[in-house]
């Protein structure tokens, strides 16, 4: 097991000693209130806890990936080591899973799985899964979004369009739109690649509240906590 160290002490700094294929690595980061990281020795008099967290590892609850066939002749990888303080890559399988453990509820009938919180990009790609009809919530947008359309439909009721199963959206930065699952709509789950805030405004542009990368953190960690799988989950999905 190849292990890595990310430091984003002090200086802000994030570095990647080595490279990461599959397992664990020690990641320092800043201790806060109710942190689950266990500090020791001069990280503890820094303020500074060491925690582990988990990349690539097969999930007992999701199919079993593939198996990478070997390699033919002929074909030949990249030769050299990748760069240094390159973060570690990502694959998940099964992302659509019947667990319910890792669908995070965020409204009634309305549920978030998350697939990557970028915490140095200010992003986040999560699964949403409506099982009701309605409007959602209205909100306004600090950075792009992408969307994937991978079951059911929705359409804001600023646009004309209707997004379909099988449809691309790009939504851009400073829009402010109301979210909507139509009547014949019985599920509805879209990839949303988010950057930056969403800011829950009212119809006259107020805000209400937000949601950002650390916000979904903080609601994914006690959901994870609720159901068994402990807070330290979510540590699999940042980068």
């Amino acid at each position: 097991m190849n292990q890595s160290v990310i430091d984003t002490a002090a200086a802000g700094r994030s570095a990647v000693d080595g490279q990461v294929g599959h397992g664990a690595a020690a990641v320092k980061a800043p201790v806060g209130d109710g942190d689950a990281g266990a500090a020791s020795g001069s990280a503890a008099g820094a303020g500074i806890a060491t925690f582990e967290i988990r990349l690539n590892e097969p999930d007992e609850r999701s199919p079993s990936p593939l198996v990478k066939p070997a390699l033919k002749p002929g074909l030949e990888p990249f030769a050299k080591p990748q760069p240094w303080g390159m973060a570690p890559d990502m694959m998940l399988s099964g992302i659509i899973t019947d667990d319910e453990r890792l669908w995070a509820p965020v409204g009634p009938g309305v549920w978030s799985r998350p697939i990557h919180l970028n915490v140095t990009g200010g992003f986040y790609v999560h699964l949403l899964r409506v099982r009701r009809s309605g409007v959602l919530q209205r909100h306004r947008h600090s950075g792009q979004v992408h969307a994937l359309v991978l079951r059911g439909s929705w359409y804001y009721l600023e646009h004309d369009w209707v997004a379909a199963e099988n449809s691309y959206v790009f939504e851009p930065p400073g829009e402010t739109h109301t979210l909507v699952v139509p009547d014949d709509c019985h599920e509805m789950i879209t990839l949303f690649t988010v950057h930056g805030a969403l800011m829950y405004v009212d119809t006259e542009g107020r805000s209400l509240d937000y949601d950002d990368v650390f916000t979904r953190i903080d609601a994914y960690r006690k959901h994870f906590e609720q159901v068994g799988l402990g807070a330290d989950h979510v540590r699999r999905f940042i980068r």
